[in-house]
């Protein structure tokens, strides 16, 4: 695969980080961008918007997607839930959109990459949310192990959301402290432009912090 003209299509686009990182990408001409996600095109009016084609579409639910997903060369998926009441409603809003779209790529196209955004370590009341990101892991590495790329960010924060980017102003005053650091250096957070910029060295085959 060149890195020109690359078709990228990030699922959850219209989300905190979809748009994040749909808005990094956007400033680069490799990319044609496609976004799939139950709210469609964002109200904003920035003009990165205008480079992005808006799909207006819930996975779960009907069949909009799925051309958009056979024309791609990469498929991210960035539909994040962290705090559900108990495992079905984390599995209704991001184990299952996955493993459809997992079915699909398996089914329907030998070209598109999948990448998932998981997460190696969460606090033990996320139990769930751990369980619902393996589960996930597992069905990537059965049906698609050849095309499956799985990212292992810490917290992603950026000003924009207020009691995350206090979260993260935290957890790394702590990280200065060596006997925290220690403990909590699973945890460590990243900023959401420095995310966007790890998708984009993946996205164009280079080296990432991300794995």
């Amino acid at each position: 695969m060149g890195v020109d003209n690359l078709k990228v299509l990030v699922i959850g686009g219209s989300g905190f980080v979809g748009k994040g990182v749909l808005q990094y990408l956007s400033a680069d001409p490799n990319f044609n961008l496609v976004s799939i996600s139950r709210s469609g095109r964002p109200h904003e009016t920035q003009s990165w918007i205008n480079k992005v084609e808006w799909i207006r579409s819930d996975v779960n639910k009907d069949e909009n997607w799925e051309k958009a997903v056979e024309n791609a060369d990469w498929v991210i998926d960035l539909i994040g839930v962290l705090f559900e009441k108990n495992y079905q409603e984390y599995y209704e809003k991001s184990v299952r959109p996955a493993k459809r779209l997992i079915k699909h790529l398996q089914d329907r196209t030998e070209k598109a990459k999948f990448l998932f955004v998981s997460a190696k370590h969460a606090p033990f009341f996320l139990k769930n949310y751990m369980r619902a990101k393996k589960e996930v892991e597992n069905e990537i590495m059965e049906k698609i192990p050849g095309r499956g790329y799985i990212v292992y960010p810490g917290m992603i924060y950026a000003k924009e959301r207020k009691m995350v980017f206090l979260t993260a102003a935290l957890l790394n005053f702590a990280l200065k402290i060596p006997v925290l650091k220690r403990i909590l250096n699973a945890y460590e957070p990243i900023k959401r432009a420095d995310f966007s910029y790890e998708i984009r060295q993946i996205l164009l085959g280079n080296a990432s912090s991300l794995f």
